[in-house]
């Protein structure tokens, strides 16, 4: 047959393959379910390649039953162990994979090293493999070409070889390469590898039919003239070693699941896990269909075709040898198909992998992101183009003689090699990333030099064939399999064993092992109750935020809503815990022991950090500090404490009764005049009785110590204590002076200048000495959130856990860690009042917009008190700060749930010419008039009954007169009580806001961070908390400190400094330094200074704000909001 019609006939198929992926990608092509799982069923069969087309007639021509393994393996995997593939697919789904080596690196600890080991020997199964079906082709030409005469050299194939390639570059780079996402569903590939797999089908169907009905009459007949040559006899006599077969059977199976181009069909382009089911039944019904007729076919070519004639060309020259041309192209259209399909997923699924696991870490060490998904594209198409060169470049290597057979079991032993890793990840949540180095490097050692270097021809396999021998095998190929596998599983399960995982990599092992927890989100087969859900959201997120999260969850589908829930709690607790915490409220469902240990790992992260900012704040107190619980008994205490008192350290521990330090106090005289027992009845009482007190002790040496006890809701008391003995001086030496003033006025002068100056001075420090102890409230109030916070998650979890049946005193607890918070929030709001750090930001305001949101938040809050809240809409524009007005609002709304139950709430507006006076309104017990001003002081509450520290309405009346907003109040006792506040009302138009993302529900991505502090307790704890989120950490106290973390060349991709540094130096003068060296280096400054001169000195720097105490949360998102742009 002429070349040139053969070329115009496999151009014009190559076309007609165009022409089908084209329409596959429009959606209505296969919009039926049952289409696309026939579709997906028919991808499967991409695993026949030319090997199975060609190669397994020609191995069946020299072992008659050599072939069947490679057909028995997928079936016993589909039929026998049917849970491997299905979970493969389901895990592969959830977790979102793009590859092999993706799914690999991700179940054990997100590695990117084994990710890219894993690209490494995909690389050497690929490669060789294409090579083949390049071979398997160019064989089929020359065969249509030359007919019987003598074989073409593959050498003067090349020209040939190298333009197929070059145009199934170009179909998959149309096709397969034209988004970024590498998750996509390319339905013009898999409708193209369908429509191949038809081909390939019908053609080796058509000449296997010709064979043994047209060319011989039947399968009998076939069988007793083959028996009667002597040339096909002995291969029927021939007997097969049934271990060699099991051997083999079970390398194919395994290698089914590990080779890279059935993970892409299987996986990554499962549309629905649903249509696995169907597809088992299609594929099987395919390899049998196969199977059956490749020895006919190895039978007729031995007895009819001359020894001349290669084995692998069985299927073209039988019909060639009968004069049927036309049949013998149609099948190398086949193995065509064969082949091209093979190469088309196959260079898709390789060029995903080089790029993710080689190319885009380097582009991240090299910081080149402008641009990044299309850079990552085009990089893409490019690798597709190299690795179809490469193969070629291979193919013109291959020996003529080596059989199809052989090359190709040689690559799925290569393949085989990471099922361990793979099955052990699905079902052993012990395996480790240990394991799998343990494993897959000596048995990738013995594939090299039992298998690829004989095959070569650069090392011999005498050794082998003598262990053969001993185990009752036949083949050293058998060995060599079993060898390398058998020391690869055992190799992973001893490492696993002997090397602990990490902490990320339990993770890991959890989602992936189990299936449960891998599904979250997608809404199959799961029930969630919305009322359960609404008390997580609101135990995690908080009373407030959760109303109106829940309100637009409820608009949502199932699925979106699961999604939606897991990224919410993810931004508080993490991603697994946020997952196995829905997970313990899906009908039927709770946490296993192993589960909850990791919940509680990532809360007592968090504890731990929280725990040591706190400790570093106190620590740094110019007043002692200590503090009792219910029991008066001690529980924490600073290191000033110790000094103003020189307590024994035997004496102060934690549990120690304070009546034992207060009469230790009494025995040394520092309780004043008075019997000792007296002294500790007459202090205990004050604490017994739960209220604030004040007062100062002068110590025999003449020291004065301000002491000040703050109740807290539990009953417990924080104390400080204050050395005030210079205040005290200078306040007596005033007196004595004042009192003969007069008589000495004008011999005294001098005298009386140099006290000024002393009282100038005393003064200076009294007021360092109380915006000393604002901060410690501001401190204090911001780090105990942290403790809290992580207290709250555990105890929150063990109710969800208990459910029903939780004991009363857990929420009693939860009770109290709400007063806490409470009373931390107002303290600090209190101490910025006292500090004047507060700056309105004056805007224009909806009055219907900002009443609604405020009538969202309390509506559930009145239902629980059973009030009903009331109010009026307004279509006015006033100006004002939203932020500080909304406080004011919400403290006289709590002030009326409080003190007004089971009565009637109303919130509403009303004109007054320019103004607009807003007003909340209560039918309660109303306030006496001569408490009316009293209630606006600072921890005032009426009534025994009074929740909180009555700072609430102290709070609102310092907001109004920073706002310059008119308060008023207006009551009448067991009548109603109304407070109001007036705003401006405005002309300006409302800017609609713009709502930041408060967290990122991607995943960590590993980074090289530098820690600057002055404080070491803070640079531990840093560590500790991105050294856990498998970051790489450096730390520095200073600027010398951080010279040498830099003299060896490590280059951080982050800076995470602190403001305010020893010696008067700033974070800023040390990111200067630094971006002399790394001009484009992104940085994050930390500072406890929250003023706005501060915060807009940083963001002026091109750099991130985050103030202190520095939340987990918050910090996380910052860093993966950073690794997200930074990934395009």
């Amino acid at each position: 047959m002429p070349g040139w019609l053969i070329a115009i006939i496999l151009l014009g198929y190559i076309v007609l393959l165009f022409t089908i992926a084209w329409l596959g990608d429009r959606r209505e092509i296969v919009a039926s379910s049952k289409t696309a799982a026939w579709v997906y069923g028919l991808s499967l069969a991409v695993y026949c390649t030319a090997w199975s087309f060609f190669g397994a007639v020609g191995q069946a021509s020299e072992d008659l039953w050599s072939f069947l393994p490679i057909y028995l393996g997928p079936l016993i995997l589909f039929w026998v162990f049917w849970k491997l593939p299905k979970r493969l697919v389901e895990t592969g789904k959830a977790m979102h994979s793009g590859s092999i080596a993706d799914f690999l690196a991700n179940r054990y600890g997100k590695d990117s090293a084994l990710g890219l080991i894993v690209t490494g020997v995909c690389l050497l199964i690929i490669l060789p493999y294409i090579a083949l079906q390049l071979k398997g082709m160019v064989v089929g030409y020359g065969l249509l070409t030359n007919g019987f005469g003598p074989p073409v050299a593959t050498s003067a194939q090349a020209p040939l070889a190298l333009v197929i390639s070059l145009m199934l570059a170009l179909f998959t780079i149309l096709f397969g390469a034209r988004h970024a996402d590498v998750t996509e569903h390319h339905r013009g590939i898999m409708m193209a590898i369908a429509f191949e797999s038809l081909v390939k089908l019908l053609a080796f169907v058509l000449v296997g039919c010709w064979v043994i009905w047209g060319m011989q009459d039947g399968p009998m007949a076939l069988l007793e003239e083959a028996q009667y040559s002597a040339s096909v006899r002995p291969l029927l006599e021939k007997e097969s070693s049934i271990g060699d077969l099991l051997i083999h059977t079970m390398v194919a199976m395994l290698a089914f699941l590990c080779l890279p181009r059935q993970f892409q069909v299987m996986v990554v382009e499962n549309r629905n896990r649903h249509h696995l089911s169907l597809a088992r039944w299609v594929f099987s019904g395919y390899i049998v269909i196969v199977a059956l007729l490749a020895a006919p076919l190895a039978i007729a070519g031995k007895l009819m075709l001359p020894a001349s004639i290669p084995a692998d060309g069985y299927v073209i020259s039988l019909p060639l040898f009968d004069g049927q041309p036309f049949l013998a192209l149609i099948a190398f259209i086949g193995g065509a198909s064969a082949a091209t399909g093979m190469v088309i997923v196959a260079t898709m699924a390789l060029s995903v992998m080089i790029n993710h696991e080689l190319l885009l870490p380097m582009m991240l060490k090299k910081r080149r992101l402008a641009g990044v998904s299309h850079q990552l594209l085009n990089l893409r198409r490019a690798s597709m183009v190299v690795i179809l060169l490469l193969a070629w470049l291979l193919f013109c290597f291959l020996d003529d003689q080596q059989s199809l057979g052989q090359l190709g079991m040689i690559a799925f032993v290569a393949a085989a090699q990471l099922s361990p890793a793979l099955v052990g990840g699905l079902f052993w949540r012990q395996g480790n990333r240990a394991g799998v180095y343990c494993g897959l490097i000596p048995g990738l050692l013995i594939w090299l030099v039992a298998l690829v270097l004989p095959a070569m021809g650069l090392a011999n396999t005498d050794w082998l064939e003598g262990s053969a021998q001993l185990v009752g095998l036949e083949s050293s190929l058998s060995v060599s399999m079993l060898l390398s596998l058998g020391v690869n599983a055992l190799g992973y399960s001893i490492g696993s064993l002997v090397f602990p995982a990490s902490l990320q990599e339990r993770r890991q092992a959890l989602k992936f092992c189990d299936p449960s927890l891998a599904d979250i989100g997608n809404g199959e087969a799961q029930e969630i109750e919305v009322s359960s859900l609404e008390q997580l959201m609101k135990r995690f997120l908080g009373r407030d935020r959760s109303e109106k999260v829940m309100a637009e969850l409820i608009e949502l589908p199932a699925t979106s809503r699961l999604e939606r829930a897991e990224r919410l709690l993810a931004g508080v607790v993490g991603r697994v815990s946020a997952r196995l915490l829905l997970d313990s409220i899906l009908v039927g469902r709770r946490l296993r022991h192993d589960e909850m240990e990791l919940l509680l790992d990532e809360a007592s992260e968090q504890v731990r950090f929280s725990r040591q900012v706190l400790h570093g704040a106190l620590e740094n107190i110019n007043q002692g500090i200590s503090v009792v619980d219910s029991d008066l008994r001690l529980v924490a205490w600073n290191r000033r404490y110790l000094e103003l008192f020189n307590y024994p350290s035997e004496l102060v521990q934690v549990g120690t009764h304070v009546q034992d330090l207060i009469r230790f106090n009494a025995d040394r005289g520092l309780c004043g005049p008075g019997e000792n027992q007296e002294h500790v009845t007459k202090r205990i009482g004050y604490m017994l009785q739960g209220r604030m007190h004040r007062s100062e002790r002068i110590r025999p040496d003449g020291r004065v110590i301000e002491i000040q006890g703050t109740p807290l809701p539990d009953g417990g008391f924080v104390m400080t204590f204050t050395d005030i003995s210079v205040f005290r001086q200078v306040e007596r030496a005033l007196k004595s002076t004042n009192e003969t003033l007069e008589q000495r006025v004008d011999t005294r002068t001098r005298e009386l200048e140099k006290v000024n100056e002393m009282l100038l001075r005393a003064r200076n420090e009294a007021e360092k000495a109380n915006q000393s102890k604002g901060r410690f409230l501001a401190a204090i109030s911001h780090d105990l959130v942290q403790p809290l916070n992580a207290s709250r998650l555990f105890l929150d979890s063990l109710k969800m856990q208990l459910g029903p049946s939780s004991p009363q005193v857990l929420d009693q607890l939860d009770q109290s860690l709400n007063a806490g918070e409470d009373m931390l929030r107002d303290l600090l709001e209190i101490s910025r009042l006292e500090s004047g750090k507060i700056e309105p930001r004056i805007e224009a305001i909806a009055a219907d917009e900002f009443l609604g949101g405020l009538v969202s938040e309390f509506q559930l809050l009145a239902k629980e008190a059973e009030m009903e809240l009331h109010w009026v809409k307004s279509s006015l524009v006033f100006s004002s700060d939203p932020r500080l007005l909304r406080r004011i609002l919400q403290n006289f709304l709590t002030n009326s749930l409080r003190y007004a139950k089971h009565k009637k709430l109303l919130l509403g507006c009303k004109r007054r010419g320019d103004q607009l006076e807003i007003l909340v309104c209560d039918n309660g017990p109303g306030i006496p008039e001569g408490r009316r001003d009293e209630i606006f002081a600072e921890f005032c509450r009426l009534g025994a009954g009074g929740e909180g520290l009555g700072l609430g309405l102290a709070i609102a009346k310092g907001f109004s007169q920073i706002l310059e907003h008119p308060l008023h109040l207006v009551s009448r006792p067991n009548r109603y009580t109304a407070f109001s506040i007036q705003v401006p009302l405005t002309q300006h138009k409302v800017i609609p806001k713009f709502k930041p993302v408060t967290h990122y529900a991607g995943q960590d991505v590993p980074l090289r961070i530098l820690c600057i502090d002055n404080e070491l307790s803070i640079l531990s704890g840093l560590d500790q908390l991105l050294t856990g989120w498998g970051h790489r950490v450096r730390l520095a106290a200073d600027q010398q400190q951080m010279q040498q973390q830099l003299a060896d060349g490590w280059q951080p991709q982050l800076v995470l400094a602190d403001y305010h540094l020893n010696d008067g130096d700033t974070g800023l003068n040390l990111f200067n330094q630094i971006r002399q060296q790394w001009p484009q280096i992104p940085g994050i400054v930390i500072s406890a200074d929250h003023s706005e001169l501060v915060r807009k000195e940083i963001l002026n720097s091109g750099l991130k704000y985050l103030p202190k105490p520095v939340r987990p949360a918050a910090l996380r998102a910052l860093l993966r909001n950073y690794a997200a742009s930074s990934d395009g």
